[in-house]
């Protein structure tokens, strides 16, 4: 079971990453890169699109405009907040609520850089079961995390991707046609559109990012002995824009399943999510921390997974 909690551990940077279309865009340098269709755009997957009315239409051409406009960031700091929940074979086990900080330089685009640190509490309902502090760090083709003090690293090159014609133009406009039932509303000059997902088309997008992440794998043959399936059951969010139509900040709430079997034994997890982010810092230069690769013991891609 401590194999299965770790590789969850491991794997929750790359789902907040994915997390938010306009986020995980930025988080990636613009790392959405279509499986090739028959759709329109630069490998844009095929979808066919939603009959939206002139209201939804043109909140539809708002979030394209500060999504493209968020994809040229090359620097931005942000604060998030969020909540997990895990549940195994039907009984909710554990909930987890924290807060963190984020930081994402891309100025130097062979070797972008990801830092992202929070701290969790986690309880059961009704008594607090511990504290945790982690940080998930990515640079120098590697994916490092420390764990209250257990730090790994995973080979996990993400440079690569921001080489490639991704997510601009017509890419854009695909993702966001992944979106249904826009909604706004506006307070203190910030306009809030709110929207959901296409959860066939969500979970199709997610398997090819994760792919790429993972350096062309998937959680499959991620780690020798573990066999692991993803579903995304269900998602929405918001983005918030100034008075100027960039964007403020950013949610998504998200219902993941997995399906997870080690050592002769199989557990059916469900996690629900939520991520709200509120951009301090765009266009700054960004302080990232040094990282001595000595001191994490790495996990080879497709390779046993240490004990811990």
């Amino acid at each position: 079971m401590k194999k299965i909690f770790r590789i969850l551990a491991a794997s929750l940077a790359a789902v907040m990453l994915m997390s938010g279309t306009a986020f995980g865009a930025r988080a990636l340098g613009g790392a959405y890169v279509f499986e090739e269709e028959t759709g329109p755009g630069t490998g844009a997957a095929a979808s066919t699109p939603a009959v939206l009315s002139a209201d939804q239409e043109a909140l539809r051409d708002e979030l394209i405009k500060a999504t493209e406009q968020a994809n040229s960031l090359t620097t931005y700091e942000a604060d998030f907040d969020m909540y997990m929940a895990i549940g195994i074979n039907g009984v909710r086990l554990m909930n987890m609520n924290g807060t963190g900080d984020l930081a994402y330089d891309s100025t130097n685009k062979a070797d972008p850089k990801v830092n992202m640190s929070f701290d969790m509490v986690m309880d059961d309902g009704t008594s607090v079961l511990g504290e945790s502090r982690m940080n998930a760090y990515f640079g120098g083709g590697y994916y490092y995390v420390d764990s209250d003090g257990v730090k790994q690293k995973m080979p996990m090159d993400i440079s690569q991707m921001m080489t490639q014609p991704t997510f601009s133009g017509d890419s854009v406009a695909q993702s966001v046609g992944m979106m249904r039932d826009f909604k706004l509303t506006e307070e203190n000059g910030i306009r809030t559109i709110s929207y959901s997902y296409d959860v066939s088309q969500l979970q199709s997008l997610t398997d090819q990012v994760l792919g790429q992440v993972l350096g062309g794998t998937d959680f499959q043959g991620l780690m020798e002995g573990i066999d692991m399936d993803f579903e995304v059951a269900g998602c929405d969010g918001s983005m918030s824009l100034g008075a100027d139509g960039s964007l403020v900040g950013e949610n998504v709430s998200m219902l993941m399943r997995y399906s997870i079997s080690a050592e002769g034994e199989t557990i059916e997890m469900e996690l629900p999510m939520f991520i709200n982010y509120t951009f301090t810092s765009i266009g700054q230069p960004v302080s990232m921390p040094v990282i001595d690769p000595a001191q994490y013991t790495e996990i080879p891609t497709g390779g046993a997974y240490p004990e811990v």
